[in-house]
Protein backbone atom coordinates (compact mmCIF):
# COMPACT_ATOMS: atom_id res chain seq x y z
CA UNK A 1 0.00 0.00 0.00
CA UNK A 2 1.37 3.40 -0.93
CA UNK A 3 1.97 6.03 1.68
CA UNK A 4 0.17 9.36 1.40
CA UNK A 5 1.23 12.82 2.43
CA UNK A 6 -1.54 15.33 3.04
CA UNK A 7 -0.89 18.88 1.89
CA UNK A 8 -3.23 21.76 2.57
CA UNK A 9 -3.42 24.78 0.27
CA UNK A 10 -5.36 27.98 0.82
CA UNK A 11 -6.82 29.94 -2.09
CA UNK A 12 -7.89 33.57 -2.11
CA UNK A 13 -11.52 33.91 -3.27
CA UNK A 14 -10.76 36.82 -5.61
CA UNK A 15 -7.09 36.38 -6.58
CA UNK A 16 -7.47 32.63 -7.17
CA UNK A 17 -11.03 32.60 -8.54
CA UNK A 18 -9.82 31.03 -11.79
CA UNK A 19 -8.22 28.14 -9.88
CA UNK A 20 -11.29 27.68 -7.70
CA UNK A 21 -13.54 27.65 -10.77
CA UNK A 22 -11.27 25.12 -12.53
CA UNK A 23 -11.16 22.89 -9.44
CA UNK A 24 -14.94 22.99 -9.10
CA UNK A 25 -15.19 21.24 -12.48
CA UNK A 26 -12.72 18.48 -11.58
CA UNK A 27 -14.19 15.15 -10.54
CA UNK A 28 -10.98 14.11 -8.76
CA UNK A 29 -9.48 17.35 -7.50
CA UNK A 30 -6.34 15.75 -6.03
CA UNK A 31 -5.54 13.96 -9.29
CA UNK A 32 -6.21 17.13 -11.30
CA UNK A 33 -3.85 19.18 -9.10
CA UNK A 34 -1.14 16.48 -9.27
CA UNK A 35 -1.45 16.38 -13.07
CA UNK A 36 -1.30 20.20 -13.36
CA UNK A 37 1.79 20.35 -11.14
CA UNK A 38 3.53 17.57 -13.07
CA UNK A 39 2.80 19.26 -16.39
CA UNK A 40 4.29 22.49 -15.05
CA UNK A 41 7.39 20.67 -13.80
CA UNK A 42 7.89 18.84 -17.10
CA UNK A 43 7.20 21.66 -19.56
CA UNK A 44 8.66 24.50 -17.55
CA UNK A 45 7.54 26.93 -20.25
CA UNK A 46 6.22 30.18 -18.85
CA UNK A 47 4.48 33.13 -20.42
CA UNK A 48 7.73 35.03 -19.94
CA UNK A 49 9.54 32.37 -22.02
CA UNK A 50 6.99 32.74 -24.81
CA UNK A 51 7.18 36.54 -24.73
CA UNK A 52 11.00 36.37 -24.86
CA UNK A 53 10.82 34.10 -27.92
CA UNK A 54 8.33 36.41 -29.64
CA UNK A 55 10.45 39.48 -28.90
CA UNK A 56 13.56 37.68 -30.14
CA UNK A 57 11.80 36.76 -33.37
CA UNK A 58 10.57 40.34 -33.78
CA UNK A 59 14.12 41.69 -33.36
CA UNK A 60 15.47 39.18 -35.88
CA UNK A 61 12.78 40.08 -38.41
CA UNK A 62 13.45 43.80 -37.90
CA UNK A 63 17.14 43.11 -38.48
CA UNK A 64 16.36 41.57 -41.87
CA UNK A 65 15.85 37.89 -41.12
CA UNK A 66 13.37 36.16 -43.38
CA UNK A 67 10.85 33.44 -42.71
CA UNK A 68 10.79 30.66 -45.26
CA UNK A 69 8.35 27.82 -45.51
CA UNK A 70 9.74 24.37 -45.05
CA UNK A 71 8.07 21.41 -46.70
CA UNK A 72 5.73 19.49 -44.46
CA UNK A 73 6.45 15.77 -44.35
CA UNK A 74 3.76 13.63 -45.93
CA UNK A 75 1.89 11.57 -43.38
CA UNK A 76 -0.41 9.71 -45.80
CA UNK A 77 -3.41 10.89 -43.79
CA UNK A 78 -2.16 9.34 -40.54
CA UNK A 79 -1.28 11.15 -37.34
CA UNK A 80 2.06 10.31 -35.78
CA UNK A 81 1.32 8.23 -32.62
CA UNK A 82 2.92 10.82 -30.31
CA UNK A 83 0.83 13.62 -31.80
CA UNK A 84 -2.33 11.53 -31.46
CA UNK A 85 -1.57 10.79 -27.78
CA UNK A 86 -0.87 14.47 -27.04
CA UNK A 87 -4.03 15.62 -28.81
CA UNK A 88 -6.12 13.00 -27.01
CA UNK A 89 -4.67 14.14 -23.68
CA UNK A 90 -5.44 17.76 -24.50
CA UNK A 91 -8.98 16.83 -25.47
CA UNK A 92 -9.44 14.94 -22.18
CA UNK A 93 -8.22 17.98 -20.23
CA UNK A 94 -10.53 20.32 -22.14
CA UNK A 95 -13.51 18.04 -21.54
CA UNK A 96 -12.73 18.07 -17.80
CA UNK A 97 -12.52 21.86 -17.80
Amino acid sequence: MSQKSILSVSLDLSDDADIIRWLSHQQNKSAAVRCAIRETIVTRVTLADIMRAINNLEHRLNAGAAITETPTPRLNGEEPPEAARNLDGLLDRLEDW
